[in-house]
């Protein structure tokens, strides 16, 4: 379920194509339909926002953020292939982005109620998964995958949150296979940050909330 379903889907897709084995291809395809629907209990993303791993912890800053990874290589990567993705439950991965991880995204950190046991790792600070994030959306924005609107959203998103850490330089760590994507996201004129993101959003499904105000926000 959740992360350690995409991560299995991810292997084994790689592992198909390596090897030629249409079969493996064709069981990563299919996991996709399981991931992709909202639950109303146990692990998984609800439609309110929240994810939860191992039964019921909120977890969308580290299993989540497992699942945005794998899914922004995967979905694209199929596409154009006879095991393109092709159930119409996949536009939920774009509701993810502004319901499951833009709220907890903040200053480019993730908010640590949202990581688990994560928090107690040094390799994995709030900023270093709040880069991952947006590492990853700028992944899919550039993909296939995403629509002109939503692509353009979402390379907003990052861009202001890029601007605005002061605590670790997102251009600068970013991996190889976006550097460029970077430097050209960030020198593109037609593309504004998005902006400080108000709002208040409620995470019944993990008894979390979320305020945000000019200036400030409160989780």
């Amino acid at each position: 379920t959740g992360g350690n379903l995409t991560d299995k889907m991810r292997i084994v897709a790689v592992c198909g194509a390596a090897a030629k084995d249409a079969s493996k291809l064709a069981a990563a395809q299919s996991a996709f339909s399981s991931l992709f629907q909202y639950v109303t209990s146990g692990d998984g993303f609800y439609a309110d926002g929240s994810f939860i791993q191992h039964t019921h912890h909120p977890y969308n800053g580290s299993y989540g953020l497992v699942v945005i990874n794998d899914v922004s290589v995967v979905l694209p990567w199929l596409i154009g292939s006879p095991w393109q993705c092709t159930d119409p439950a996949q536009t939920n991965v774009l509701q993810w982005v502004y319901n499951a991880y833009q709220p907890f995204l903040y200053s480019g950190a993730v908010m640590d109620m949202t990581r688990g046991r994560a928090v107690s790792r040094y390799s994995n600070q709030d900023h270093t998964a709040g880069a991952s994030v947006m590492q990853w959306l700028l992944t899919l924005a550039v993909s296939p995958f995403s629509g002109t609107n939503d692509a353009a959203r979402m390379k907003s998103m990052v861009k202001h949150w890029a601007q605005v850490d002061t605590f670790r330089s997102f251009t600068n760590n970013v991996p190889l296979q976006i550097v460029a994507p970077t430097e050209q996201l960030m020198a593109d004129p037609t593309t504004p940050p998005a902006g400080e993101l108000l709002g208040h959003w409620s995470f019944a499904s993990m008894d979390q909330a979320v305020h945000l105000r000019p200036g400030w926000g409160f989780a």
